[in-house]
């Protein structure tokens, strides 16, 4: 179930998370597949939220995929908004379709879904992606699938 939110629905999402940097998120690790460069993640903050979502924070972190880089399979246990912020990168949710996501675009992940593609669509420029995850605190922000 990917949604597609345009230019100014970009610029509406962008303008409220930049409200909340507040503070840096420790660093996610996400594998590449043997075949593939691994892509590398930073976190960029980790912000609790109000008392209405007590138990939850915003996790926003930045994903640089090399040229032909991806990342293994794996599973997140949040609500996840991810906005391409370079390159293109190639996403297949569960088994729907793989579906090429352009700097600007904006696609969503529902909590533990399986994300079975997650590749730069180029094999020479690389690609950044700005993962938005709203969390339980406490859990992980990625769950390898096995």
């Amino acid at each position: 179930m990917n949604r597609f939110i345009g230019t100014k629905g970009r610029s509406a999402v962008l303008a409220t998370t930049s409200a909340m940097l507040l503070a840096l998120a420790g660093p996610i690790a996400v594998q590449a597949g043997e075949d593939a460069p691994s892509s590398q993640v930073s976190g960029i903050i980790s912000q609790p939220l109000s008392s209405d979502l007590a138990g939850r924070l915003v996790k926003v972190v930045s994903v640089v995929y090399p040229p032909s880089g991806a990342s293994s399979p794996h599973r997140h246990p949040a609500e996840v908004f991810v906005y391409v912020e370079e390159g293109s990168v190639v996403a297949q949710i569960e088994d729907g379709e793989e579906v090429t996501y352009t700097a600007g675009q904006i696609f969503y992940e529902p909590p533990m879904v399986l994300h079975r593609v997650s590749r730069n669509a180029s094999e020479t420029e690389p690609a950044k992606v700005i993962a938005f995850l709203i969390i339980e605190d406490g859990k992980p922000a990625v769950i390898p699938e096995e």
